[in-house]
């Protein structure tokens, strides 16, 4: 189950970017990708935001804590992007809000592909994102676009589903 969404007040001197990596690391038990298999998760950024660097760190830690325990996680890796890349290896692309003025071409490039699209960009389940953190002085809020998670065949837990402020349908 989804934790209590802290307060950005309680995250003091934490970069956003870091909020908005440990969300997107936070997601990644609640979907499934139907019918694509991988040894490896990538995920992906794009954007000016250090979201790829604060992901690298939390997953080497998770990765490491849970090598200590004796358990195995899958494996993920991050890759940074650019907007002439095609994503085709991407399972989840965070775009950045750096690249607002392109949000309708990188959403196009993953049509047709198995691709969880996050960001915080205002507006970006409304636009043809799939998740979009809103991210205020009260907390994060989930917002969720099914449509395009169902045209990419990616299943959405209800946990999560339950758990969003708004469900677009």
């Amino acid at each position: 189950m989804l934790a209590a969404v802290p307060t950005l007040s309680a995250y003091a001197q934490t970069d956003e970017s870091s909020i908005k990596a440990q969300w997107i690391n936070d997601l990644i038990p609640y979907i499934k990708w139907t019918g694509r298999s991988y040894k490896e998760l990538t995920i992906c950024t794009i954007g000016s935001e250090n979201v790829n660097v604060y992901l690298k760190e939390i997953i080497q830690k998770e990765e490491s804590d849970a090598k200590k325990r004796g358990k195995t996680l899958p494996l993920a890796h991050v890759e940074k992007q650019s907007s002439e890349s095609d994503f085709t290896k991407c399972h989840i692309l965070y775009i950045g809000t750096s690249e607002q003025n392109d949000i309708t071409s990188l959403l196009d490039k993953t049509k047709g592909k198995q691709i969880l699209t996050v960001s915080s960009l205002d507006k970006f389940a409304d636009k043809g994102g799939i998740v979009e953190f809103v991210i205020s002085t009260d907390g994060v809020v989930i917002r969720i676009n099914e449509k395009p998670a169902e045209n990419a065949k990616i299943i959405i837990d209800s946990d999560l589903l339950g758990f969003a402020k708004r469900i677009y349908k």
